[in-house]
């Protein structure tokens, strides 16, 4: 039977030739687009989980140099609005610690740059970009450092003594190998899974639609073959070998569109930063999954289209009105708007509630159950009140057959719904990160300095000089204390620590960047806390400052047990400025 499906598929003239056209070019469509959904998601996830080395901790340089470890000094530059990211580094022995990307350090005089560094100092002139950089390039950094095809990334060979004698230069024996910080990573993920049903699903139903083309063409030759003596599960093989072969040569096809856009899709920079084109790749089990599961989902909906045949040879003649839907089509409906709403109602800006998407699937699955009772529902009533004899009509086909009329436009209806979601969810998002706190911190930059107190005071009037800004500086402590001292001059009480949820006090402590701020500047930005009455200034932790706007950061980094600061901070250095703009005009570029 399968070599007869196959004859009857392939020889059946110029009507079974256009028919599995038409069927491949349909399910080519879906699994090119879900193919590109899959990459998507998995050049996030890349990326959200590359390897941070730009977040190693050093320690303060010794007097006289260690022979182990290198030095580090990791600074960020800026050409024409976009960000270079350079590390000064020197081994200080044999076996110093290589950052990813190259695989040994550079010698003084030599540095390593990224891709899109090494292009951009071929072609810009010499003395806008390549002259602040001493030495030769040696070659380039790989994949394995960086987040995208653009990143600007430079690491720069010295002597021990030359980079030793450069402000906030830090000892390192240990690079860190985890991801960097996340903000709000759940929510993307949830957006890729939206985004893979918002394809998944309308493709199912295209790929439903597709193998039903000239059914009723079909019914007559498979209700042929009952009667010479065929079988149901005969008229089963024969329909899924049709169904198959269609679909398979479609998924092969949608494949190969995929691999021919990639190039481009990697480019595209859809989420802001354009991926590695070996990191756009839906993974060999998505390439499997295609071609497994495409092929079998149409098999099954060609035999389940083909089920009125299996009754008898004279099935096809026979076409007796179904009996109409039952009120039990709503349950999973119901189910699914319910459990999604109750995800949503404990979703926070940490997480996402966790019966949030299941809920979504079985809410765009229950309207697929229930579209045809709510189009018998609509057509008995609009039959009821619609004048004229076409009204009537219409409602009566729609009456008489309401599975077969919401199956022509159930793909439409689940598209629609997608897109109402998607225009909900998105304000959703909006708001949950909008809480008061975070409002507040709209107009607040943060940058990380690390330079000495003469050059910070500079940065710091210069700033205040900008009609519209305000600066509020936090300055770097020498010499931080024990974690948990309590008492001296970088010793922070414990209260002072802002511990997220679950985290460990001691070991946040352990970690953190001891600062001196000013209390009169933490009144001037209150979601980050307020200090005790009559104190002047405090020591605090800063490490959960993002780099670049601290929007997504309302845990208060100041509260009335911090410790008391006398000194004089501006003879300190200068560590992270906050800044504040009045408006857009005033807000640097990114």
């Amino acid at each position: 039977m399968i070599l007869l499906g196959l004859r009857l598929t392939l020889r059946s003239g110029r009507e079974g030739l256009v028919r599995l056209a038409v069927t491949a070019g349909a399910v080519a469509v879906g699994v090119a687009l879900l193919l590109g959904v899959l990459a998507e998601f998995h050049a996030f996830g890349a990326n959200a989980y590359q390897q941070c080395w730009s977040c190693t901790d050093g320690s303060p340089v010794p007097t006289a140099l260690p022979s182990q470890g290198e030095l580090w000094n990791n600074s960020v530059d800026y050409y024409q609005g976009q960000t270079l990211e350079r590390l000064d580094v020197a081994a200080l022995g044999p076996g110093a610690p290589v950052p990813p990307g190259i695989s040994h350090l550079p010698a003084p005089g030599e540095y390593y740059a990224s891709p899109a560094l090494a292009a951009l100092l071929r072609t810009v002139p010499a003395d806008e970009l390549a002259a602040r950089l001493p030495g030769h390039l040696a070659g380039t950094i790989g994949q394995s450092a960086l987040n995208g095809t653009n990143d600007l990334v430079i690491y720069v060979g010295y002597t021990p003594s030359a980079l030793n004698s450069i402000a906030g230069t830090t000892w390192v024996t240990t690079i860190f190998t985890g991801a960097g910080q996340q903000v709000f990573t759940p929510f993307f993920k949830v957006a890729f899974y939206v985004g893979v049903l918002a394809v998944l699903l309308p493709m199912l139903v295209l790929i439903a639609a597709a193998t039903r083309l000239a059914a009723d063409r079909r019914e007559e030759r498979f209700a042929a073959l009952r009667l010479v003596g065929g079988t149901p599960a005969d008229i089963r093989v024969a329909a899924a070998v049709d169904a198959v072969l269609g679909s398979f040569a479609g998924t092969v096809l949608g494949t190969v569109i995929f691999l021919l856009l990639r190039p481009a899709l990697a480019g595209a920079g859809l989420l802001g930063t354009p991926y590695f084109e070996s990191d756009l790749t839906p993974t060999l089990a998505g390439y499997l999954a295609m071609l497994v599961g495409v092929p079998l989902a149409a098999a099954v909906a060609a035999v389940f289209s083909l089920r009125r045949v299996q009754i008898s040879p004279l099935g096809v003649s026979r076409r007796a009105t179904p009996k109409p839907p039952t009120l039990w089509r709503l349950v999973p409906l119901a189910l699914g708007i319910a459990a999604f709403a109750y995800g949503l109602s404990v979703t926070s800006h940490e997480s996402i509630g966790g019966p949030a998407y299941p809920g979504l699937l079985l809410t765009m699955i229950g309207l697929v159950i229930a579209g045809p009772w709510l189009t018998w529902q609509t057509a008995r009533l609009f039959g009821g009140i619609g004048g004229g004899p076409a009204a009537l009509l219409a409602a009566r086909r729609l009456s008489d057959n309401p599975r077969a009329a919401f199956r022509s436009v159930s793909g439409l209806v689940l598209a629609v719904f997608l897109g109402t979601m998607v225009g909900t969810l998105g304000p959703a998002v909006n708001a949950i990160q909008a809480t008061p706190a975070s409002s507040a911190l709209s107009n607040i930059l943060v940058g990380q300095v690390g330079v000495p107190a003469a050059a910070g005071q500079r940065i710091i009037h210069g700033i205040e000089a900008i009609p519209g800004a305000a600066a509020y500086p936090l300055y770097q402590l020498e010499q931080p204390a024990p974690a948990g001292s309590g008492s001296g001059k970088g010793g922070p009480r414990q209260g002072s620590v802002a511990v997220g949820p679950g985290s460990n006090a001691k070991e946040a402590q352990a970690q953190a960047n001891w600062v001196a701020v000013s209390c009169a500047s933490m009144r001037a930005i209150a979601v980050l806390g307020e200090c005790a009455p009559g104190v002047q200034a405090v020591q605090v932790a800063d490490d959960l400052l993002f780099d670049d706007n601290p929007t997504y950061q309302t845990t208060p980094i100041v509260s009335a047990t911090s410790e008391a600061y006398n000194g004089d901070m501006t003879a300190l250095p200068l560590q992270t400025v906050l800044v504040r703009v009045n408006s857009p005009a005033t807000q640097p570029l990114d």
